[in-house]
């Protein structure tokens, strides 16, 4: 396992430490942190999830090698529960931990954190917090002890808790499926699976939130399914914000579906069938088959290895890293692709595309009708090209045989290869070098 030097740890503790400072503060605010959820795309993501509905903190340990020293960090200064700390005396002992995580200990990232987090655990453990942790991931929740499970519980005021735990240690297929509200799916190790459903927003009383909402679970030796949906069909408290985080095995399939909300599903290696109507969907460290569809938001993919079809009426796709074989469609976002090696298609009604492929071993198709087409290739790149757009640009330092015009170039890169086929309707096409 690759070797991650002090400094690295040292900042995703850091982040770990102000995170769950944050939870257990008791501060004058009607949002209380109790339940708080921060993960490291909060600080770079384009788009906004609603921090107070979260429930979980995910930190993916090869993106803190992307933390240049602490300059992310800052973002927290924009907390307003920050702003509100006279002092952080509970971090104090975050310092120690450099004695401890000198570079040669960290041999492996596993047993290096482990070590590095005792000091803090049992502190953590008396706010009901716990940190567990992969190869990957980091993860911090809430453990709501103080509540009977399988049923609704007054966590915070205006906040109710429900959780359930089970056996998952034969599953092999799991579902959840959700009326309203974010879900957060996290593939685990572990040998016992939990569903965490958290409400906020006007709920007057726990008797009106249970004559709301209904639960249903169906958990046999290999498959689970949970079903979450108001008593009434289509008839429930729209001020009701809904969010459910399930821990399931990491290598089975899954199927994730909600009417209105964001998706977040991790650490998983089975198939994926990803649905929402009125959300945004961040994926990553996936592989399998991976089927993602969105009526309104954006599509995230970070780490995918596998073969991933990404559908969007009305956002931006973006795929980072990763090996397959990718379908990008959307009907008025960009699409960008970085780092993925495999077959592209990538088509857009309205926005740029973006190819910054690790390789081209595979046919590359990108279609826009109103938008500019990007293609950052090496110079040694052997490929069949076909480019056509309202004008055509390829950089000299590009070995092209064949007709070069103003809007349309076809012919052979290098001694040609897999067709690489970049139309614009209605904007220009540009290859560049990527060295």
């Amino acid at each position: 396992m690759k070797k991650i030097s002090w400094e690295i740890v040292l900042a995703g503790l850091l982040f770990i430490g102000t995170a769950a400072y944050l939870i257990v503060q008791k501060v004058e605010s009607n949002n209380e942190y109790e339940i708080a959820v921060a993960t490291e795309n909060d600080f770079n993501t384009q788009y906004d999830y609603d921090k107070d509905i979260q429930s979980t903190i995910v930190i993916n340990l090869e993106q803190l090698e992307e933390l240049e020293g602490l300059e992310q960090l800052k973002d927290l200064e924009n907390l307003e529960q920050l702003r509100k700390l006279e002092k952080l005396e509970k971090l104090d002992k975050l310092g120690k931990l450099k004695e401890l995580i000198v570079h040669e200990v960290v041999t492996e990232t596993g047993k290096g954190l482990s070590e590095a987090l005792e000091e803090i655990e049992s502190e953590l453990a008396k706010e009901n917090i716990s940190i567990s942790f992969s190869n990957e991931n980091i993860i911090i929740s809430s453990n709501y002890d103080e509540i009977t499970e399988g049923e609704w519980a007054n966590v915070s005021t205006g906040v109710y808790a429900y959780t359930k735990k089970f056996d998952i240690s034969n599953i092999d297929d799991s579902e959840i499926i959700m009326s309203f509200g974010h879900i957060t799916v996290l593939g685990t190790d572990s040998n016992e699976g939990s569903l965490t459903l958290k409400a906020s927003g006007n709920i007057n009383s726990m008797e009106d939130l249970q004559n709301e909402l209904m639960i249903n679970s169906d958990i046999s030796e290999e498959k689970l399914k949970f079903i979450i949906q108001p008593q009434i069909e289509g008839d429930y408290n729209k001020a009701i914000q809904l969010e459910a985080t399930l821990m399931i095995p990491s290598k089975g399939n899954h199927k994730t579906i909600t009417e209105g909300g964001h998706i977040q599903v991790e650490n998983i290696g089975g198939d994926q069938e990803i649905t929402t109507k009125g959300g945004h969907i961040d994926l990553s460290n996936l592989s399998g088959t991976v089927n993602a569809t969105t009526d309104g938001g954006h599509i995230t993919g970070q780490t995918i290895n596998a073969d991933l079809k990404f559908v969007t009426s009305g956002g931006h796709l973006e795929l980072l890293n990763g090996k397959g074989k990718a379908v990008l469609l959307t009907n008025g976002g960009h699409i960008t692709a970085k780092n993925y090696d495999g077959e592209v298609t990538a088509k857009t009604s309205g926005g740029n595309i973006d190819l910054k492929l690790a390789s081209f071993s595979a046919p590359i198709i990108a279609h826009t009708s109103a938008g500019n087409i990007n293609l950052y290739s090496p110079t040694s790149i052997n490929a069949d090209l076909k480019a056509i757009g309202t004008k055509t640009y390829i950089e000299k330092y590009f070995d092209i045989t064949g007709d070069v015009k103003k809007d349309t170039i076809k012919g052979k890169l290098g001694k040609g290869g897999y067709m690489v086929e970049l139309i614009s309707s209605h904007g220009n096409v540009y290859i560049k070098r990527n060295e």
